[in-house]
């Protein structure tokens, strides 16, 4: 049995808040992760990695929401100065599938001190595609991970990472030691304790929400959850079509009304909404809410009897609201399409609409546009969008058996809220990435370590990132010469006064982590002026302990720059 892990969690407001305009599912599913974690986690200490003292308080404060159960365990807020401390967690997650900022930190020390893990998000945007192809260069570790939510987002992220490694053997022959990170499969979650009330709070939340909108007892109501963007989303056409032509055949006795719960993100997308709402469904009543707000995502599912999310478009990849329908006793009519064919299992929780691509050489030049700058990645995404079709008679037939039949809904929707208790709620997800880590520590135990951090032929540790080297050494060549041990140092024979004067101004004095006007600088400038003819770099640096070397050689670079002191080579 795999021992559960724990990892600190780099914690960044944009990826964990929900409260901003543009509100995405990446941000919903990293609030859901986080309150997740601080709920059901088996742990004993809360770990958590920030950029800034801001981060880190705010993080602090969100762990200590008494609503959450672990919002008492002792917790540690490690920041950059301290990375080398995520070996107390063993593991580090980011939100995303940049793993490469913590895999060259892990460089400058013991590479099987922790595991990294990502997961991915879209993997549409050209971000996102360059991050992927580029684990293979980063120095990341078989005892790292990029979790996939869908099946067929780890077949992506396979395909992209095969183009890469055929490009790299090609290109420098590399074929052994290209090492990937583990990538399994794990969905978003949901929290089925806010999706799933007690039935007399769903029913009260299903009469407010039924006077807002006006919506009689007798209506039908279909809802859809998301960004409204045609272009980058779900295109609406087949679920207008489907739905107006199943309400046509029916003529079902009370009114059909389509919520659809986001928000557009210009008037121009709203205006085409609207025209074909009015072209498409004319006998469909429309409702639009901000599904931005607290409200609207904790209660608007309650009002509904049929949940629909027909995405087509390439930058979907789980889909995390026909989870959250399951969870609110929806049953479901989703298109069969990447993350949602693992979700919605097809006349159990709801229905899988077939889609099609058109072949794949039409592909081609819409790429090499995107490529070249030509298409913004919106108008890429539409142009793919185009390329791809939901089918409009199979959802109208799915809509005539769903509102024509009480109990099939019913049905439909007890079974999805039972799969999204055993699948999605948020205590077993957590629990999966717990054993991931579990896996990964074992994993850092016996398996072969790549790209090991190697000594240059001068005897120079090689730096651990070679895209940031020491620019001390790389740019040596530009000074008359770089101090060395024999290099001597004395006092300047410039005017004290103008020493003292250049001492104080702020161009030289900078405050912060490398403010060089110490109180070490006046004890290095006290020594060497003692003896007349000065010390050697050696002399000074050796009565001082190892740790205060690079301090020292600060201070001297300050009093260099200011003229307190003169060097010259040995």
């Amino acid at each position: 049995m795999t021992a559960l892990g724990n990892a600190a969690l780099y914690f960044h407001p944009g990826a964990y808040l929900t409260e901003r305009e543009d509100l995405k599912g990446r941000h919903a599913a990293g609030e859901g992760f986080l309150r997740g974690f601080l709920s059901f986690a088996a742990i004993d200490r809360v770990h958590a990695y920030a950029d800034t003292p801001e981060h880190g308080r705010l993080f602090a404060t969100i762990a200590a929401d008494p609503a959450l159960p672990h919002h008492d365990l002792p917790r540690t807020v490690l920041g950059p100065g301290s990375w080398s401390r995520l070996g107390e967690a063993g593991a580090v997650h980011v939100p995303s599938p940049e793993l490469d900022r913590f895999a060259w930190l892990r460089r400058r020390g013991d590479q099987r001190a922790f595991s990294i893990t990502g997961v991915t998000h879209t993997t549409a945007s050209r971000e996102a595609m360059r991050l992927i192809g580029s684990l293979l260069t980063w120095p990341v570790q078989s005892w790292d991970a990029l979790v996939c939510t869908s099946t067929c987002v780890r077949r992506t992220v396979e395909d992209l990472l095969a183009g890469h490694e055929a490009y790299l053997r090609e290109r420098v022959g590399a074929a052994a030691g290209i090492v990937r990170p583990q990538l399994p499969v794990i969905p978003l979650g949901v929290d089925m304790a806010r999706l799933a009330p007690p039935p007399e709070e769903a029913a009260r939340l299903r009469r407010e929400w039924g006077i807002r909108l006006g919506i009689a007892d007798a209506d039908l109501v279909v809802l859809f959850v998301g960004r409204l963007s045609f272009h980058a989303k779900a295109h609406p056409l087949p679920m207008l079509v489907g739905l107006e032509e199943a309400v046509r055949a029916l003529r079902p006795e009370g009114t059909v009304h389509l919520v659809q719960a986001g928000y557009f993100a210009n008037e121009g997308i709203e205006r085409r909404f609207l025209e074909a709402e009015t072209a498409l469904a004319p006998t469909v009543r429309h409702h639009h809410v901000d599904g931005r707000t607290v409200e609207a995502r904790r209660g608007i599912w309650h009002v509904a009897d049929i949940f629909c999310s027909l995405s087509d478009n390439i930058q979907e990849t789980f889909g995390l609201t026909p989870a959250e329908a399951m969870a609110a006793g929806l049953p479901v009519i989703a298109s069969d399409w990447d993350g949602y064919r693992d979700t919605v299992v097809h006349g159990q929780t709801g229905f899988l609409i077939p889609t099609t691509l058109v072949p794949a050489e039409a592909g081609t030049a819409v790429a090499e546009l995107h490529a070249d700058g030509r298409l913004s990645y919106d108008r890429y995404l539409l142009e793919t969008c185009m390329l791809a079709a939901v089918d409009p008679v199979a959802t109208r037939e799915v809509f005539e058996a769903l509102l024509g039949s009480p109990e099939r809904r019913a049905a439909m929707g007890a079974a999805g809220r039972r799969r999204a208790a055993e699948r999605y709620d948020w205590r077993v997800v957590i629990r999966q990435y717990q054993e991931l880590w579990g896996e990964l520590a074992a994993r850092r135990e016996h398996e072969t370590e790549t790209a090991p951090r190697r000594t240059n032929p001068d005897g120079r540790t090689a730096p651990a990132d070679p895209w940031h080297p020491n620019p001390l050494e790389l740019f040596s060549c530009y000074a008359s010469y770089q101090l060395g041990p024999a290099s001597r140092l004395r006092r300047s024979r410039l005017r004290r006064e103008a020493v003292r004067e250049a001492a104080r101004l702020g161009m030289v004095n900078v405050e912060g982590a490398l403010t060089r006007g110490s109180p070490l600088a006046s004890e290095i400038l006290s020594r060497i002026a003692a003896v007349e003819h000065g010390l050697t770099l050696d002399a000074v640096l050796a009565s001082l302990p190892t740790e205060r070397r690079v301090a020292a050689l600060r201070a001297i670079g300050w009093l260099l720059k200011i003229g307190a002191l003169e060097a010259r080579p040995g």
